[in-house]
């Protein structure tokens, strides 16, 4: 049976939007989306890069800490069924013996005047301006922190301070140099296009 000419230019037209569905998806698989993850990989390589500079900052302004802690990794948001959004990031965790809450405080200063030198890779976008104040109880614990942006980059960052006893297990890490903590926590992290560091347990 002969197809019509409008039979023919119908078939032509569904098998031409068939060929370049195949094509939109090949080009996404093979060249699109191997661009985007590695200019995100790049993206999580720069905010590395810019914790440990603010970290070396930090450590000749301040002093070295009694103890530091750099964790890269990945993780799954939580579903009922099947695996959430993927995520991953940086931290990197230093920790400071104190002898009070005038010492923290002392410390916490020094830390804003390193974030707001012309030499800091990152800006203050937002701070909590919470000072400490004597730690009543073994348990209590007192957190500052900022919210802070690295130029060109689409990444959230921040920095968060917890003041507390230096047995407090909620401590990433501790010090026992003093009975006091002073712990700066560097954390910098987002969505994930695949798994660019280990999967956290």
């Amino acid at each position: 049976m002969a197809f019509t000419k409008k039979q023919k230019t119908v078939r032509y037209v569904i098998y031409s939007a068939l060929g370049l569905a195949v094509l939109a998806v090949l080009s996404y698989v093979l060249v699109i989306r191997p661009l985007q993850i590695r200019h995100q990989k790049a993206q999580f390589d720069k905010a590395e890069a810019n914790i440990d500079a603010l970290a070396l900052q930090i450590e000749n302004t301040i002093g070295k800490p009694d103890d530091s802690k750099k964790v890269k990794s990945c993780s799954y948001a939580s579903r009922e069924i099947g695996k959430g959004p993927r995520g991953c990031g940086i931290q990197y965790g230093s920790v400071y013996g104190v002898k009070d809450s005038s010492s923290a405080y002392s410390v916490h200063q020094k830390l804003e005047e390193v974030l707001r030198s012309s030499s800091s890779p990152f800006s203050i976008t937002y701070s909590s301006g919470k000072t400490f104040s004597p730690l009543m109880t073994d348990n209590q614990v007192q957190t500052s922190g900022y919210d802070i942006a690295a130029d060109n980059s689409n990444i959230h960052c921040s920095i968060n301070l917890t003041y507390a006893k230096s047995k407090n297990s909620d401590l990433l890490i501790s010090s026992n140099s003093q009975s006091e903590n002073l712990s700066i926590e560097l954390s910098c992290g987002g969505p994930a296009m695949t798994e660019f560091f280990p999967l956290k347990d």
